[in-house]
This record gives structure tokens, sequence and C-alpha cells, in this order.
């Protein structure tokens, strides 16, 4: 008896303690979201960093991608041009652009991206200047699975009606998949009433062609594209054709993206 009190009591003690734990691993975590960072050239950023990962990420800041970030520069700042940032993930580029003074319309699906995303747009005080629209994008309008490549915060490579995501052309399984809404840019100008983007820069991980077919009545209005074309996704090469009928140049690409310029 004194023996079975004992382990009971035991068994009590680190229920107890396990309780403990996981409650300071909880609270630990909620903290992580409050970590900060500034990016080594843009002293005068904040970006919201939970993760090891996303806070070597953020500390690149807008140098990440250094073609983009120029390309994003030479957007004019005097409000005169409006950016959509389609695929706007938890803001690098939205907060950068509206930093310059350019509005900016950020299009995000992913849940704990866009958590981030409004959290740093507060955490830089440019809620006047940033339109978030938390829904997919495609051709049309539809409801349709948003697979996951994983549940982090910052993670990429998720796919909108479809369940291929590539990395490095291997195909891979998505982690988790909800059913959602989307919608085609022309749709959400229209429905919204929002600014045709001068400027647009699509990174969606897969259909990003899907997402430029879905803006062939706002594309009039469109100056440059800066548009996702990896290797890995043959699909984008048909965007060339289709975006030279609309009056735009492919001038320049990189491993990652194409850059389009309205020529007529």
């Amino acid at each position: 008896m004194v023996i079975k009190a004992a382990l009971t009591k035991g068994k009590v003690k680190i229920g107890y303690w396990n309780e403990l734990f996981r409650d300071w691993r909880d609270s630990r975590d909620l903290r992580a979201l409050n970590r900060v960072v500034r990016p080594r050239n843009y002293a005068s950023l904040r970006f919201a960093s939970p993760t090891r990962s996303l806070k070597m990420e953020m500390l690149r800041g807008p140098d990440r991608e250094e073609e983009t970030r120029q390309w994003i520069e030479s957007i004019p700042q005097d409000g005169s041009a409006t950016l959509w940032d389609v695929g706007a993930n938890v803001g690098s580029f939205t907060i950068f652009a509206a930093s310059l003074g350019i509005p900016v319309v950020a299009i995000e699906p992913m849940p704990h991206n866009i958590l981030l995303l409004t959290k740093n747009i507060v955490l830089n005080n440019l809620q006047d200047r940033v339109v978030v629209i938390p829904m997919a994008v495609s051709n049309r309008p539809t409801t349709a699975t948003l697979s996951m490549s994983s549940l982090k915060f910052g993670s990429a490579r998720h796919g909108f009606g479809t369940d291929q995501m590539f990395r490095g052309g291997v195909e891979q399984v998505s982690s988790a998949a909800f059913q959602t809404v989307g919608m085609s840019i022309d749709t959400v100008v229209e429905a919204f009433c929002l600014p045709s983007p001068s400027h647009l820069k699509v990174d969606v991980d897969g259909i990003d062609d899907e997402v430029i077919y879905g803006s062939s009545s706002v594309l009039m209005e469109t100056q440059s594209i800066c548009c996702e074309m990896r290797p890995d996704n043959p699909r984008c090469e048909l965007l060339i054709p289709f975006l030279e009928s609309h009056g735009f140049q492919l001038q320049h690409r990189t491993h990652r993206n194409g850059f389009f310029y309205r020529t007529r």
C-alpha cells in the first residue's frame, strides 16, 4: 500500500510537471511571435520572425531577391502607381514597397503567413498603404483545395487547385490541405472596386500562369510584371507569347523570375 501510494503520488508530481512544462512551452511559442528582426541593410524595417529559418531570411530582407528589389525601386513612388503582390507570403516585398510610398494590394491565402503579414504591416505602421486580401487567386472564381507544403511560418511552395508542388524539379507531397475559395484578379478588381495593378508581382509557386491569364482585363493598365518562371515549371514558358500579345516584352529573367515591360 505504501509503495502504491508513493507511485501514485509520483505520478501526480510527474503529471504536474508535465502540465507545467506544456504551459511553459506554449507560452514560449507565443512569445516567439513577438521576436522582431531588422534587415541588415534596412534598419528602418521590422519583421516578425518566430522561427530561426524565417529570422535568417528576414535578416536579408528585400536583398534576398536583388533583381526583384531593383524592380520595385523602379516603380514610381509618388502614389501614382499601385503594386499587386500576389503570393505575398509574410510581406517582405510588400513592406519594402509600401515603405517607399507605393500603395500595395497584398494577396496571401496561407493562414500562418497572413498572421505574420498583418503583424509586419502593423510593426512598420503601413496600415494606410497596404490592402490585404486573404484568399487564393487563379484564372476564375472557384472553390478548390489549398495544398500546403508545410505549416511552418513563412513556408512556401503551396498549391491552389493542384497537388503538384515542386522543389528542384522534384514533386513533393503536401503536408496539409483544406478547401477554400479563389478568385481571378479581374474579378477581385471588379468586386471590391480596387485599383488595377500598374505593376504586378506574381509568386504563387505553380499556377503563376493561371494568375496571369485571370488578369487579362486589367493588364491594359499594367506597366510591368515580375512573375516567377522557374525552369521546373515549363507551363510558365507559355506566358511569353501570351504577354507579348498583350503588349509586353520579356526584358530579362533570372533563375527564378521573368520581368516583363509594356512596349505598346
